[in-house]
């Protein structure tokens, strides 16, 4: 009896030993297996940061010109029209660069000198833009928003009245929002010799044109980020030889810049007007 006990052990012996062999095959198949799947990972790891790496380094390809800024960095130091493709627009738009000012790099968002463009239009031309952008023009809301949203960006103000004084104005934020917030405006950081007529009084402002239920576009003659209505009025009707109208007889719509340090009354019409903006740490 004590000898089939024995045996009964010695075959549940056997019968553990290949269940463990068994085992281990299947141990070690499933550690090469895992083996592989972990190569497979790596490798799609490695895959995605290749991928990534252009959001992270600067293309090694010919460099996009994205505004006025980045060709001046190109080494383009001519004051002239070119071609930039700001981020996110579909196709490069010709704009004017002023390489001369101020060190330079400025790119050319609106310009008034001798009235030959309209400037009292609808929404759909202030948004596409119009006139001609190496002389008077409204580069247009929807390129604006755009080049303004691709990083911090500075607005300059440069202006001259009809005695041939210049003045400028500068604000180091200068931002438009999209057509969805009505190309609302945020600028602030005021600097220059015009005085501030802009920024504490149209900032956070929407755009808007004449046409009805926009009162002040209406009566001021063009499109603009008008309060109630403005102290600046840079889009409104070009006049020859500045004093225009009185408060008594006229509704102020001319090309305003209404200031206590410079011409602080909305009667006098601006002879020449030049917006730009540029990178704020260009």
């Amino acid at each position: 009896m004590l000898q089939n006990r024995v045996t009964d052990l010695e075959n549940v012996n056997k019968d553990l030993n290949l269940l463990l062999e068994t085992h281990t095959d299947t141990i070690a198949q499933l550690q090469s297996k895992l083996h592989q799947v972990m190569e497979v990972i790596n490798s799609m790891q490695n895959h995605s940061v290749v991928n990534d790496a252009p959001n992270e380094v600067t293309d090694t390809g010919p460099e996009v010109p994205r505004d006025c800024a980045s060709l001046y960095r190109l080494g383009h130091n001519a004051s002239t029209v070119y071609s930039v493709t700001p981020q996110n627009a579909p196709q490069p738009v010709p704009v004017y660069c002023d390489m001369d000012t101020s060190g330079g790099g400025w790119t050319v968002i609106q310009r008034r000198v001798n009235g030959s463009t309209d400037f009292q239009r609808t929404a759909d031309a202030y948004k596409v833009g119009f006139g001609e952008v190496d002389t008077e023009h409204w580069l247009g809301n929807d390129l604006i928003h755009l080049l303004t949203n691709q990083g911090a960006y500075a607005l300059r103000i440069d202006m001259e009245d009809w005695q041939g004084e210049r003045r400028y104005a500068e604000y180091g934020q200068f931002r438009v929002n999209s057509e969805n917030d009505n190309y609302r405006l945020l600028v602030n950081g005021y600097s220059g010799t015009a005085g501030d007529a802009f920024s504490w009084y149209h900032n956070y402002q929407g755009f808007s044109v004449p046409a009805p239920g926009n009162t002040c576009a209406i009566l001021s003659k063009g499109g603009w980020w008008y309060n109630s209505c403005f102290y600046a009025n840079l889009n409104g009707k070009y006049y020859q030889g500045g004093a225009y109208g009185n408060s008594g007889s006229s509704i102020p719509d001319g090309i305003v810049w209404n200031h206590e340090d410079w011409r602080s009354t909305d009667y006098y019409s601006l002879k020449f007007v030049e917006m730009k903006i540029r990178p704020a740490n260009f």
